[in-house]
């Protein structure tokens, strides 16, 4: 993962749902600002909160759902990191590691936080972000094994590399489910280069990356 002050956030461009990647997004930025203040307990949250989410719109991409979508979009971060353990998308040291932020929940309570002893400082805050890169890491890995690039990850490589790009168009659009070539066609491409059909629009990928 980039630097936490990366502008664009590019790298959470694997996150599939729109609105789940625009939360995560205004989470980190509020996540990176409560770090650079000190407040560690906003630290914590927001980094349990965009776990829990990174992880959930995961599950709700795989071809076999362990549990239906009400049941995901439900589930407490907890459940959501045992389950992804389950379904071999996390490793056992994030499962261990976890515990700083399973309960990220409890800090948002007073009664909770009085009644519990949750407390978060600095050492905690440090372990939930550097959790959460690790999250990012072991997700992304696995996204692309089992749902390939998305949209946003095909036009940021067309973008930034459109030579790289031209020479990795074979193996990597065939690939891509068929909602990211809906959306990289009907809506990301015609707002980059103008309103265009599906034949032009794939067209101006390679007439882009030639010219470059």
């Amino acid at each position: 993962m980039g630097s936490p002050s990366d502008a664009n956030l590019s790298f959470l461009n694997f996150i599939s749902d729109d609105e789940f990647r625009d939360a995560v997004a205004s989470d980190f930025r509020e996540m990176e600002a409560a770090r650079n203040a000190g407040a560690w307990k906003c630290v914590v949250v927001m980094a349990g909160s965009i776990i829990e989410t990174l992880l959930v719109d995961h599950l709700l991409t795989l071809p076999s759902l362990p549990k239906t979508e009400e049941q995901l979009l439900r589930m407490e971060l907890g459940p959501v990191i045992e389950t992804c353990k389950n379904a071999g998308i996390l490793s056992s040291r994030v499962e261990h590691l976890s515990v700083v932020v399973k309960d990220y929940r409890n800090l948002i309570h007073a009664g909770r936080v009085k009644r519990l002893g949750e407390k978060a400082n600095k050492e905690t805050a440090d372990i939930s972000v550097s959790l959460l890169k690790i999250i990012v890491d072991e997700v992304s890995e696995k996204r692309l094994a089992t749902y390939g690039v998305t949209a946003e990850q095909a036009l940021t490589k067309l973008l930034d590399d459109p030579k790289a790009f031209r020479s990795a168009y074979v193996s990597m659009l065939p690939k891509m489910h068929a909602n990211e070539m809906r959306k990289l066609v009907t809506n990301l491409l015609p707002a980059q280069f103008g309103q265009l059909n599906e034949a032009s629009a794939l067209s101006s990928i390679f007439s882009h990356s030639s010219c470059q």
